[in-house]
């Protein structure tokens, strides 16, 4: 069960999630990337994932919920907020 508490952290990330979802960049690189995967010329692409790094950039330090369950939905939602 997930508390009130972390439910209302989770909620305000997830709308933070959704804003940076809604930028106009974001419009720009789906649409590139719908063409790079269909083989049309866009300009160069670059996708990085900081793979390895996460225990240094995403600390446990950083997590504000309490619940382990609601600790995991966190860390998603800021290592989205991160990658933007």
């Amino acid at each position: 069960m997930i508390s009130s508490r972390d439910r209302q952290i989770l909620r305000n990330l997830a709308e933070e999630v959704a804003e940076l979802a809604d930028l106009p960049v974001q419009a720009e690189r789906r649409e590139l990337w719908k063409k790079h995967n269909s083989l049309q010329p866009t300009r160069p692409l670059i996708l990085v994932f900081p793979e390895g790094a996460w225990e240094e950039l995403l600390t446990g330090n950083d997590l504000h919920c309490e619940g382990e369950k609601a600790q995991g939905y966190e860390w998603s939602l800021r290592s989205w907020i991160y990658t933007h």
